[in-house]
Order: structure tokens, then sequence, then C-alpha cells
């Protein structure tokens, strides 16, 4: 059996590349592991070769949309999602909440706050799976 992997690993599913470098660069310089796709598609090849304990995931991708990609991982994990988007209306933070999503955050966010949203899910849901 592989060892447990010591540095928590968030998965990035963002077309925006500015921003998930952006991501990347805040969250591991709080000790987290990074890895970014950049389509639906790419995003959910890659949950399953990196096996996340966290994704970051837009709704407004190319192709294959977030809610469907959280659909998708929804069927297979319960692995917690952060829905990451501009979309601020009630509908869309419903559509996440039923959905699944651990988290709604809404675009812009300050990087501080952000990180440690971020880590308070990955520490909730990492005491859950201990209890």
């Amino acid at each position: 059996m592989e060892p447990k992997h010591s540095h928590k690993r968030a998965l990035v599913i963002d077309d925006d590349e500015d921003l998930t470098a952006l991501i990347e660069l805040v969250l591991s310089r709080h000790g987290t592991e990074v890895y970014t796709a950049f389509t639906g598609q790419q995003g959910l090849q890659y949950f399953k070769e990196v096996q996340p304990d966290v994704v970051i995931l837009d709704v407004m991708l190319p192709g294959m949309n977030g809610w469907e990609v959280l659909n998708r991982l929804r069927a297979t994990s319960d692995v917690p999602v952060i829905v990451h988007t501009v979309l601020t209306d009630a509908d869309s933070r419903k559509r996440g909440r039923h959905l699944g999503a651990a988290d709604y955050i809404t675009k812009p966010q300050l990087p501080q706050e952000f990180a440690e949203r971020v880590a308070s899910i990955i520490n909730s849901y990492s005491s859950e799976s201990i209890s």
C-alpha cells in the first residue's frame, strides 16, 4: 500500500491561467501541493491521478461546465469541492449546495482569506475521516 502523502493536495480546475497561478502561489505558501487543470475533462482526469484532498472548481469552464464536473465527482467521491466563481446569484449558490459543494467562494477573493477557507475545509474533512 502507498504511504499517505504528508502534504495536502489541491486540484484547481479553472480556465483562467493567471488566477490559477495566483491560487497555486497562495496555497503552496501554506504547504499545499497544487495541481491545475484548465478544462472540466482535464480536471476529471487529473482527479483520478492526483487524488486531491480538495478540489477548487470554477463553474464557467469551456466544454464541460463546473456543474457537470461537480456532478461527476459526486458520483464517485466525497472529496470536498469548493465552487470558486464569479456567479453571485442565489440560484447558483443553491445549485452548488444541492450538488454537494463544501463551500462557495465568489471571485475575487482576498488571497489570505481564500487560503484560510481552503485550509479550513481540508481540516474539517480530514478530521471527519479520522473520527
